[in-house]
Formats: structure tokens, C-alpha cells, sequence
């Protein structure tokens, strides 16, 4: 049915090869210093996470907020970080009044951890629809990990106190 393999067909063969095992085992080689690159990723996940922190109001019905924490922080954050928001909502970042509201973070530092995370700082900016009443900031921390290809965020800490 199939005749022999010529060898520019057995070198394609070994070659893919190659190629999926050596993805398989960057994806799940142990944890590294994260370089350059792993930082600017880390540093993009905790940007776009600060930018998501207005669609999660804490005041509402416990399963709503659930549900807003869930759409909005599932592919930023663990799924042990997620799980423990859900389980105590007032725990997690979002806003608690209609104004001020968080409206970013502005990152100010990176620094890559010898276990893989890398830890992001910087200043959580919340606004008000009043021009004469200057944004509030207030210092925020994050541990960002690898998880194969894609990074999240294991940790969060900071922000405005909690009443």
C-alpha cells in the first residue's frame, strides 16, 4: 500500500519530532529565573488586570459578584487565586463604591524571582468623575507564574483599605 520512506521524508519526520518534544519539554521543564521577556509578559497580565478591576463591583448579590469575578479574572489569574475569591468576594480586588473606581495599575517595577514567578509593584489609580479631586494611588503587589505558555497572576496584595 505505502512503499518505503525516502529519506528526505524520514529526515521531516525526525525533525518534527524533535520539534513537538522539544515544546513538550520547555513547557514543562522546571522553573527558571524568568528573563526579559517572561517579565514583560508578567508586567502586561498585572496592566490588563488593573484595567479589568472596574467590571468587578464587590457590593452586589454574592453570586453576581461571583460571576463578575469569574468573566473577568479567570485567564489572569490562578485557578487556586480565582477559586479563593469566589469562596470570600470581599477578599478580592474590584470596587466597592460607584466612585472612586479603580481605572489602572501603573507598574513600576519587575523583578524576576530564582523560583520562575516574577513579582510586579506598582500603583493601583483610582478616579472620580469630579476634575477637581486628583486620582488616589495606592501600592499593589503581584506574583506572576508561568503556567505552560501563558503567565498569571498567584498573588495580589495592596490596594485601598476595606472598610
Amino acid at each position: 500500500m505505502y512503499g518505503p520512506m525516502t529519506t528526505a521524508q524520514k529526515t521531516m519526520l525526525a525533525l518534527l519530532a524533535l520539534v513537538v518534544l522539544g515544546g513538550v519539554g520547555y513547557m514543562l521543564m522546571p522553573p527558571q529565573v524568568a528573563d526579559e521577556v517572561g517579565q514583560k509578559r508578567a508586567r502586561t497580565v498585572v496592566e490588563e488586570f488593573g484595567r479589568r478591576l472596574v467590571f468587578v463591583s464587590l457590593t452586589g448579590e454574592p453570586e453576581m459578584v461571583r460571576n463578575a469575578i469569574e468573566e473577568n479574572y479567570r485567564d489572569l489569574v490562578t485557578a487556586d487565586l480565582l477559586e479563593t475569591w469566589k469562596k470570600a468576594p470581599s477578599t478580592a480586588p474590584g470596587h466597592f463604591t460607584s466612585s472612586p473606581w479603580p481605572d489602572r495599575i501603573e507598574v513600576s517595577e519587575t523583578i524576576a524571582n530564582e523560583d520562575g514567578t516574577v513579582t510586579v509593584s506598582g500603583n493601583l489609580i483610582e478616579i472620580t468623575n469630579a476634575t477637581t479631586t486628583a486620582p488616589q494611588a495606592y501600592v499593589v503587589t503581584a506574583r506572576v507564574q508561568r503556567h505552560f505558555s501563558t503567565w498569571l497572576i498567584s498573588e495580589f496584595s495592596g490596594g485601598p483599605a476595606r472598610n
